[in-house]
């Protein structure tokens, strides 16, 4: 009899391990609220991102249940991309990630307004 050892890790790294890089988050920030989005639509929302990085993160969510693929039967074909359940999940963690980091952004520009002016490089 073969056991299968599930992933022992901690959920939290678990999670991290799986929605790492800044892509994935974004890809479900733009799929909130039963939003459907195509191929072309993730390259103009996040136009940093390479076509070929853009398709292996989308299998990946894909692979793990965050989100859907649908296919219709047209000519050209037309992919949409969706939250599965385990995706729409995510939603309130990245709401609250969002005002952690509006509050990121008020403690920085707090910080920079204590900052002494930058120097023009000459000594008196």
């Amino acid at each position: 009899m073969h056991i299968h050892h599930f992933n022992t890790k901690c959920p939290v790294e678990f999670s991290i391990d799986i929605m790492k890089g800044k892509w994935k988050i974004m890809i479900v920030w733009y799929l909130r609220d039963n939003q459907r989005r195509r191929y072309n639509e993730f390259l103009r929302l996040m136009p940093r991102i390479s076509k070929k990085v853009m398709t292996q993160q989308l299998q990946e969510m894909e692979y793990h249940g965050i989100i859907k693929r649908e296919v219709f039967d047209e000519n050209p074909p037309r992919v949409e991309y969706y939250l599965a359940p385990l995706g729409q999940k995510f939603i309130p963690i990245l709401w609250q990630l969002y005002e952690w980091g509006e509050l990121l952004q008020e403690h920085s520009a707090q910080q920079e307004s204590l900052l002494p002016p930058a120097s023009s490089g000459y000594e008196a």
